[in-house]
């Protein structure tokens, strides 16, 4: 069930329209104070909604498991007073174990090995959110069948699992500490963390952390109709994503180009160089890996701890224009989430097959700007992951992900060493504001 917690008419705290031009120098450029673009000339009006509904499958305990669809949003239609939405799972319940002596890969407890990620559309007329299926839009063509969950299916129309694929860097585990078997006949694992809507083909493409890789998926069959990963259609290099630190944002562009963000910096642990920015591909949804461009997004902000900082959804504004999600813990330990504006204009597309450990080789990085500090409104921010613009856009609505509200219980040292896996009540909840103007008229270049 959706309900509106509050309205309150907000106003953003006063601020010159600044740009922070990153450093390209090793050291990096102090950068002065940051102030959000939005200034007190531009109200909004801010909501949150929560969505409480569960898994049909209870935990071990019989304790309820709610459902999670904060991982990525997209925009399929906005028109009159009506938008449609599709909101994204993540790869099902799940938590990091502490690691045994000796194991480089993580130990991860999969409660519900069987689940299978899946796409949800989420109707949104004013303050109101509903979950239940469209009957589709003229303008679109889009179609989605009868039935409130999507489940992401491969190409022969086998269940997707949220399982890795590999045990490089992960270790899948059942409610006993069991291994799980990597599953086989097309029925491997993804972990998907965007969403975004090609217009041009009327299908949808998901990025996924595993890969990384990007999916392309008929919206009628929820099927996998294309997959291009490392060496096929992406670049190899990509394949030294961090561990659970691929693909985060995917935006589809005007000129009919995917843009993907990586989450974090590679890592090459064959010699521990990690590099020392983030890095961006765009590539046309066409999909022909000649056309592949890397361009460096970039510095990672002055005072982030390096192993913290994370970029999230990427909602395309224009060609050359991309706000961001971005979030990381800065060095006196504080929590620090964003919405920033990405700018293209003056980029220079980057090595795509080598590390690029010194940031003084990037000579035209995309420059960066601060346009909302979540601090700033009346929302715990909790993990903050989908983002998107409708209401030609003019209201903004932010996701968060539960993760199925799913912690550990203290071990019981007289009754078992092992740790268990319990579940809290917690929503998914929803931030939409409402602006006066167009966002991309509200954070304008001077």
């Amino acid at each position: 069930m959706y309900y509106q917690l509050f309205t309150r008419r907000i106003y953003l705290i006063a601020a010159s329209i600044f740009w922070a031009v990153l450093g390209v120098v090793d050291a990096g450029l102090a950068s002065p104070p940051e102030v959000p673009m939005l200034s007190r000339e531009s109200p909004s009006t801010q909501r949150v909604v929560q969505h409480q509904t569960y898994l049909a499958a209870a935990s071990d305990d019989g304790t309820k498991i709610p459902l999670a669809i904060g991982s990525g949003l997209a925009t399929i239609y906005s028109s009159g007073d009506a938008s449609l939405l599709l909101a994204l799972s993540d790869r099902g319940p799940n938590i990091t174990l502490n690691n045994a002596a000796g194991v480089a890969a993580e130990r991860v407890l999969f409660p519900k090995p069987d689940f299978n990620p899946s796409l949800y559309a989420l109707t949104v007329r004013g303050s109101d959110i509903s979950v239940h299926p469209s009957p589709g839009d003229s303008d679109t063509g889009f179609l989605l069948p009868k039935g409130q969950a999507l489940p992401v299916t491969s190409s022969t129309g086998h269940s997707m699992t949220g399982l890795p694929s590999s045990r490089k860097d992960e270790i899948a585990l059942d409610s006993s500490h069991s291994e799980i078997d990597t599953p086989k006949d097309g029925g491997h694992g993804i972990d998907p963390e965007a969403v975004t809507f090609d217009t041009h083909r009327k299908i949808l493409w998901v990025a996924e952390e595993y890969g990384p890789s990007l999916l392309a998926i008929d919206p009628s069959t929820r099927r996998i109709t294309k997959e291009l990963y490392p060496g096929a259609g992406l670049p190899e290099l990509v394949k030294h994503r961090a561990t659970n630190r691929g693909f985060e944002g995917l935006a589809y562009m005007p000129s009919d180009h995917l843009a993907a963000i990586l989450q974090s910096p590679l890592h090459n642990r064959s010699n521990s160089t990690r590099e020392g920015f983030v890095r961006l591909l765009i590539l046309p949804a066409t999909a022909n890996p000649k056309d592949a461009v890397v361009t460096y997004p970039l510095v990672l902000p002055t005072n982030a701890e390096p192993d913290s900082y994370k970029i999230g959804e990427l909602v395309s504004l224009s060609n050359h224009r991309f706000l961001a999600l971005e979030a990381y813990k800065s060095k006196d330990d504080k929590k620090h989430y964003h919405v920033i504006l990405l700018d293209l204009h003056k980029a220079r597309a980057i090595d795509s097959d080598h590390f690029i450990t010194s940031t003084g080789k990037i000579t035209a990085p995309i420059q960066r700007s601060l346009v909302l500090d979540f601090k700033d409104f009346s929302w715990d921010s909790g993990k903050i992951e989908g983002l998107a613009l409708i209401n030609k856009n003019r209201t903004l609505i932010v996701s968060k992900d539960n993760d199925f509200g799913i912690t550990l219980k203290p071990r019981e040292r007289e009754k078992t060493r092992a740790q268990i896996a319990t579940f809290q009540d917690l929503p998914t909840e929803f931030l939409i504001l409402d602006f006066p103007r167009p966002l991309e008229d509200l954070i304008a270049t001077p």
